[in-house]
């Protein structure tokens, strides 16, 4: 609690609400654990601690067609295969990193448990990791570029689809 003057002010940790895609209004709606099943746009969430990607849920109309609905699916299988690959890269990462700044302690100064590592130092662990992590980036960045276009063509087909279906049909000609 915080006082100021007469007035008690108490700080209350807020959890990170979920947004309207469109107009990121904050809903309460609180984490993971309870996302909600039925909304009426997509929906942006907190992002995950581990793989560090946002949340999302994503709207299923009830006039849904077969191409919206492949449409969506392939969003949402894009969207868990991004999250897998991040979520198994960043523990990887993490778990190195430990290991990486124990040793360096260890191998410094076994006595001093508290000793920060200067940026330098780091460096010569991140760009081990990429080193060892390039090919692994590059075959993910070919494959997210081809899961990409593949989306950017369902959603072409869908929006030419949404205008044929909303254009009026001339029955005099």
């Amino acid at each position: 609690m915080v006082s100021f003057g007469m007035k008690i002010v108490q700080k209350v940790a807020k959890k990170p609400p979920f947004y309207r895609m469109d107009i990121l209004l904050p809903l309460s709606i609180r984490m993971q654990s309870t996302l909600p099943k039925n909304v009426k746009r997509d929906m942006i969430g907190p992002a995950n601690s581990i793989s560090n990607l946002r949340q999302m849920v994503l709207h299923v109309p009830k006039d849904e067609t077969p191409l919206e609905t492949e449409f969506r699916l392939r969003r949402e299988e894009v969207r868990q295969w991004n999250e897998t690959f991040w979520t198994e890269h960043n523990r990887e990462f993490y778990k190195k990193r430990r290991a990486f700044i124990s040793a360096s302690k260890e191998a410094s100064n076994p006595t001093d448990v508290n000793t920060q590592m200067t940026a330098d130092e780091m460096s010569i662990f991140y760009k081990k990791f990429l080193d060892e992590k390039w090919k692994t980036h590059v075959l993910y960045n070919f494959e997210w570029y081809r899961r990409n276009i593949m989306l950017l063509v369902l959603a072409f087909r869908v929006a030419v689809y949404k205008g044929l279906r909303l254009r009026p049909i001339n029955k005099d000609v």
